[in-house]
């Protein structure tokens, strides 16, 4: 079953203090700016001091994901005050964004990689670069050969045998 964009939604992926703080950011337009895509919702809302954070908000199977700018840490599958904000400020509004199909479809990693989007595999790498940050110094190669298309891999292949 898909998640139903709605307050009690919203609610359940946020601890009690952010829903009190993001009710009260959006009760004071703190959300300057908001798109709706497909499958998730960005905008800037502005925090107690004045400065904007950008957020984005994604339904992916049955839990809302959120990434801000500002200065909150929410736990992994929680929002944070202005994430909260924002969902409820498109909820109000009937902005419409939906949840991203679940696939289950069993693969090697490789495969997992070559699946994703530009933005998914530069993601991955961020992640991987926050976990590990001894292989900053390889960030560079590691970002050609994450983010690289298999066809310029397999062109690259060709070239060295043509080459030989």
């Amino acid at each position: 079953m898909a998640v139903v964009m709605d307050e009690e939604t919203v609610y359940a992926f946020a601890d009690d203090t952010e829903v009190t703080e993001g009710r009260t950011l959006l009760a004071d337009g703190a959300v300057i700016e908001a798109e709706s895509e497909p499958r998730d919702i960005c905008g800037l809302v502005r925090d107690g001091s004045g400065a904007a954070c950008g957020v984005w908000v994604r339904v992916v199977g049955r839990e809302l994901t959120a990434e801000c700018d500002g200065s909150c840490n929410p736990a992994s599958g929680r929002l944070c005050r202005h994430a909260v904000a924002l969902s409820l400020h498109d909820v109000e509004r009937g902005m419409s964004w939906q949840a991203v199909p679940v696939d289950d479809t069993r693969r090697t990693p490789g495969e997992a990689l070559d699946a994703l989007t530009a933005g998914g595999k530069a993601a991955v790498l961020d992640r991987l670069l926050d976990a590990r940050p001894e292989l900053f110094a390889e960030a560079d190669q590691l970002a050609v050969h994450v983010l690289a298309p298999r066809a310029r891999a397999e062109l690259t292949a060709l070239q060295e045998k043509t080459a030989s």
